[in-house]
């Protein structure tokens, strides 16, 4: 998803679902998050993509699945 605002340029956000034994949380991360998280920014991971299939995506998100990490609030 993208938006443009003053300056024009491109924001892109990765929705989340975090779960532990008391419940599961949606959370919504925009550039700054994503990039600290992937390693990456939005930008590179779409470089990566194969334009001519739908069905691609960053294989980098394979390597966020299962991931335990600790959530400052």
């Amino acid at each position: 998803m993208q938006f443009r605002g003053k300056s024009c340029s491109q924001v892109y956000r990765l929705q989340v679902r975090v779960m532990d034994g008391t419940g599961l949380i949606t959370l919504l991360l925009w550039n700054r998050e994503a990039a600290q998280l992937m390693r990456k920014t939005a930008k590179e991971l779409k470089e990566g993509l194969i334009d001519d299939d739908e069905c691609s995506y960053p294989s980098e998100l394979d390597d966020i699945i299962v991931k335990k990490l600790m959530w400052s609030w």
